[in-house]
């Protein structure tokens, strides 16, 4: 018997040993993924070698002789720190994430097919300029040399998580690159959403003074009237409710309407940026600071580069924020200029609800008679599965959006069907012609100029430059709209209205603009940014105007002189004044002598509006603000709460302090009436009862930052236990949705409080020496998870700490830790 237990533990031992051998071995083999500190690589067309400096952040330093040559090295180290993430752009450009990710990507892919950006890319690469088409050429044959380069001894040709999905990517092609800049556009399209929204409320009998309390979120704009929608499409003042649901667009399954497995969430804007004026500053000098708000994403939605070049016998320097899949850099400065974008939210988006002919529904409704949809065939590969057959249909107006977008065809009146007209769904979609010129530009006005080709999604951009020029341009191609047009885009119109067709669109001339304004100070917030003498109309959807008064008061109207610090200071800003509003309007509210501990009480009367990270208040009062969101709105909208459960505090605070159009205090689920004063208690309770069963019984033990986790998720392993320990980023964080340390939670999620959009990265520029500029973005350069260098910025990005990026050989060859070289093949 001995003989045997020894036996068994022997061949266990060995059996140990020989998993643990393979676990090395499998290690060792993944870890040969890891981009090489040094090499040499070929790349086809190249006119002269290139030499690569990698900094001591992996930051690389891109030397040649021309632009051309330049890109084509950015495009070999694009591909070599982030192929899986640029293939996970194009793929899902073209509606193909099924071919990895097999059936819980098909709604992305039926939707994002409809919209065909592939096409629109393909047709817009033809009528670029030549140089543009030659420096995209050029990227593209150093993306295809790294796929086809000779690898090390063991070292695997794709990275992990081609590995682990047995997917092979194909060779680059350079329409693609507009295809990436085309996904990032649809997630800064937001108004669509605010459509759906105001016609989800009509549909359930909701009129105009009742959408506009919760979708009329117009800043000091002074919009026209809401007409009644319910006339406009036909439904009673009781709604739908009794109404058969639409079927009519095609099967479009769906759990929650608005996920969708794209990059980063669609129609979730934010950003803030500032440039200030030498006359204004310490240093005499400008400053100009950005710092745009994206979805936190595993890796960095941003490479961080320095290239330079030399044209007409001088050597030129851009550094900056370049998005792989795209040659240059999108945000960041040459030697003369820097600039800074924010989301304009133009109104680019409309929805046309098309009448079907009763008699032939593959027909619909003009104001001169009834025309054919057009028809195309679209097949999805689904990985694992058979392939999908999907039929899409177009109008005049633009595609037939699916059956389950956002549950759109749920709040349809019977017999129509929703097509979506969309700026960036054209086919001479020029705007990556101005990256090449901005590249290149002297001054504030050269930059203004060079953005003449950028056509969406609209960015406001501040500009500065070395002769101490301060600017602000809005580039985009913005639609006209009838001034009988009553509905302005707020929600969709009848498609067989000539008033509700567009009549044009703006001259360059005549977009915002704005140069060397008296007070020294130009910044926007996604608010509104136009002052009453704008006469065009851009957008009556702007942003919540919180971060736009906090950069009004801490930086346009500041006395003392700016200097970097202070700059620093806007960034780190975690002070939330509509928390504050938002606190004092509920425990005005709350009811004398309700059972509440009286140390929370004046903890929260006490709290000094700050969204610290070790901070107990900040949690208490989101959540308070969580549950008070949702005893207001579900009785009433019932499943469409979910449309609005990422929290607007404007609606909120509007409904506390006038009480709106109906009585939304009221539970109508619930006998007797329920008072404002009664929610706001019963609210505190449930919020406290929450916070106690996760984050335990003592309430000062609750933190801020344990909560609002910021979220950097890996697509797709960010829900795939245990890989997402592995691939996600995630770090505790401070701000909030209203501060200026932005940190958007979605109160709908699993995980309420987590952060995920913020932002996604931060620039000040100094211009009283613009290599002492300060950079940060929110994970690391690498994309692989093996990588020293695939979270290394993360606790630096929390905290609100930089780092420098040098044009000087001297400073960024200071602990490089490597250099490669490229030559021609």
């Amino acid at each position: 018997m001995r003989k045997v237990a020894k036996w068994i533990l022997s061949i266990s031992g060995v059996l140990i040993i020989v998993a643990l051998l393979l676990i090395a071995a499998v290690y060792a083999f993944i870890s040969r993924t890891v981009t090489p500190d040094n090499g040499v690589a070929h790349i086809a067309g190249l006119r002269n070698d290139i030499r690569i400096v990698r900094d001591k952040e992996a930051i690389p330093h891109i030397i040649g002789g021309s632009i051309i040559d330049v890109a084509a090295a950015q495009g070999y180290l694009h591909a070599q720190d982030r192929l899986w993430q640029m293939e996970t752009y194009r793929m899902a450009g073209q509606g193909r994430l099924s071919e990895m990710f097999g059936e819980a990507t098909i709604n992305s892919d039926k939707f994002l097919r409809t919209l065909n950006l592939a096409g629109h890319s393909r047709q817009s690469y033809q009528q670029l300029k030549p140089q543009t088409k030659e420096l995209l050429q050029a990227y593209t044959s150093g993306i295809n040399a790294f796929l086809n380069r000779e690898t090390r001894l063991f070292e695997p040709v794709l990275g992990p998580e081609f590995m682990i999905l047995s997917h092979q990517p194909e060779p680059w092609q350079a329409w693609q690159s507009l295809l990436s800049l085309k996904v990032m556009a649809l997630t800064l399209g937001s108004n669509m959403s605010s459509e759906i929204k105001r016609l989800a409320l009509a549909s359930k009998g909701f009129n105009s003074n009742e959408i506009n309390d919760l979708v009329g979120n117009y800043g000091n704009a002074n919009p026209p009237y809401l007409p009644d929608l319910r006339n406009i499409y036909g439904f009673s003042a009781a709604g739908k409710a009794s109404i058969k649901r639409n079927q009519t667009a095609g099967e479009f399954k769906t759990a929650k309407s608005d996920r969708f497995d794209l990059a980063w969430p669609i129609g979730v804007t934010a950003s803030n940026n500032w440039v200030v004026s030498g006359t204004r500053t310490k240093s005499g000098k400008v400053l100009l600071a950005n710092d745009p708000h994206l979805g936190l994403t595993a890796p960095s939605i941003w490479h961080l580069a320095h290239l330079s070049w030399e044209k007409d016998s001088k050597r030129i320097n851009l550094i900056g924020a370049s998005m792989p899949s795209v040659p240059l850099v999108l945000l960041g400065r040459n030697d003369r200029i820097a600039w800074g974008f924010t989301a304009s939210n133009l109104d680019s988006q409309d929805i046309y609800l098309e009448r079907l002919n009763p008699a032939n529904n593959n027909e619909y409704l003009t104001e001169n008679g009834w025309l054919p949809f057009e028809e195309r065939e679209e097949i999805i590969k689904v990985s694992g599965k058979p392939d999908v057959v999907y039929k899409i249909r177009s109008t005049r107006h633009g595609p037939v959006l699916p059956d389950g977008y956002k549950n759109i065809n749920k709040y349809l009146p019977v017999n129509h069907v929703a097509s979506l007209k969309w700026l960036a769904m054209t086919n001479d979609d020029t705007s990556i012609d101005a990256l090449g010129e901005i590249a290149h530009a002297n001054n504030i006005d050269g930059f203004i100029e060079a953005t003449r080709s950028y056509l969406s999604p609209m960015q406001s951009i501040v500009i500065g430059d070395t002769e101490g020029n301060i600017g602000f341009i809005a580039p985009a191609r913005v639609a006209i709209r009838s001034k009988d047009n009553e509905i302005m885009g707020r929600a969709p119109v009848p498609g067989w209205l000539p008033q509700y067709e567009w009549q044009g669109y703006l001259n360059f001339n005549q977009l915002p603009q704005y140069r060397n304004p008296e007070n020294g100070v130009l910044f926007s917030a996604n608010s509104k940014f136009v002052d009453d003498s704008y006469s065009h109309y851009l957008t009556w959807d702007w942003a919540e105007n919180f971060r736009h008064k906090r950069i009004e008061k801490m930086i346009a109207k500041r006395e003392v002189s700016h200097d970097v610090a202070s700059m620093m200071k806007g960034h780190s800003d975690d002070y939330s004044q509509a928390l504050v509003d938002f606190r004092d309007e509920v425990t005005a509210q709350l009811q004398a002598g309700v059972s509440v501990d009286r140390n929370i009480i004046n903890a929260i009367n006490n709290w000094d509006g700050r969204m610290a990270r070790d901070a107990s208040v900040p949690l208490i009062i989101m959540a308070w603000f969580k549950e008070i969101s949702e005893a207001l709105l579900r009785d009433d909208l019932g499943d469409e709460y979910e449309l609005f459960d990422k929290g607007y505090m404007s609606t909120i605070l509007e409904v506390l302090r006038s009480g709106g159009a109906r009585d939304w205090c009221d539970d109508i689920n619930r006998p007797g009436h329920q008072s404002c004063g009664k929610i706001v208690f019963e609210s505190l309770t449930n919020a406290l009862a929450s916070l106690r069963e996760k984050f335990g019984e003592d309430w000062r033990d609750w933190k801020w930052g344990k909560a609002h986790i910021a979220y950097g998720q890996h697509r797709p392993f960010a829900k795939v236990s245990p890989l997402n320990r592995l691939f996600n980023v995630e770090i505790e964080s401070a701000g909030g949705p209203y501060t200026l340390l932005r940190g958007q939670t979605d109160l709908g999620e699993k995980n309420p409080f987590y952060n995920r959009h913020a932002s996604s990265y931060r620039a000040i520029y100094d211009f009283s020496d613009l290599d002492k500029s300060q950079y940060i973005h929110t994970a690391g350069q690498s994309g692989n998870f093996l990588s020293a260098y695939y979270r290394n910025f993360a606790q630096r990005w929390a905290d609100v700490k930089y780092l420098q990026i040098s044009s000087s050989a001297e400073e960024y060859e200071k602990g490089k830790i490597g250099v490669w070289t490229f030559k021609r093949k």
